[in-house]
This record gives C-alpha cells, structure tokens and sequence, in this order.
C-alpha cells in the first residue's frame, strides 16, 4: 500500500487543493498580510531604537549636569576658603 497525499498544503491557499491552480484574491489576502506584518515589525523597531536614544541623551545630560554642579561646589569652597581663611571667622561666608 503506497500512500501519497492528494494535496500539499502550503502558503498559496486554494480551494481545489490542486497544483497549480492559483486563487487571485486569495493571494492578494497573503501579500497584504505579509506586507502588513514586515511595517508593523520596522515600526515597532523604529519606536525601540528611538526610545533607547532619548534614554540615553537623558542620562548623558544627567551625568553632565551632575559633573557641573560638582565643579562648580568644588570652585565655590575653593574660592571661599582661599579668600577668607585670612578673615575672621565673624566675616567668612558660609555656604550651604
């Protein structure tokens, strides 16, 4: 007993289930699909990429930020303790 299928399914549909036998709107359906699949995965990846930059520009302008206000704390008590350590302790500024 030999067996052999009387149809292979694959992803041209019809309705005959016979070779070569091509369903126009059927086809159409298929493409439309694929194509709406492949723009919905290039934005999905376009969204993922654009939030990884705005993520990233975020914490760079953090770090920035941070290291400016350190220098700039570090300039003030440099500054304030080499202008006033000759003063009195009545006239020195007192940074908080």
């Amino acid at each position: 007993m030999k067996c052999q299928p009387h149809y292979i399914r694959c992803i041209k549909p019809n309705e005959t289930k016979l070779p070569r036998d091509w369903e126009d709107s059927r086809l159409v359906v298929v493409v439309v699909v694929v194509v709406v699949v492949i723009v919905v995965v290039v934005v999905v990846v376009v969204v993922v990429v654009v939030v990884v930059v705005v993520v990233v520009v975020v914490v760079v302008v953090v770090v920035v930020v941070v290291v400016v206000v350190a220098v700039a704390a570090a300039v003030v008590a440099a500054v304030s303790s080499s202008c006033c350590s000759s003063s009195s302790s009545s006239s020195k500024l007192q940074l908080l």
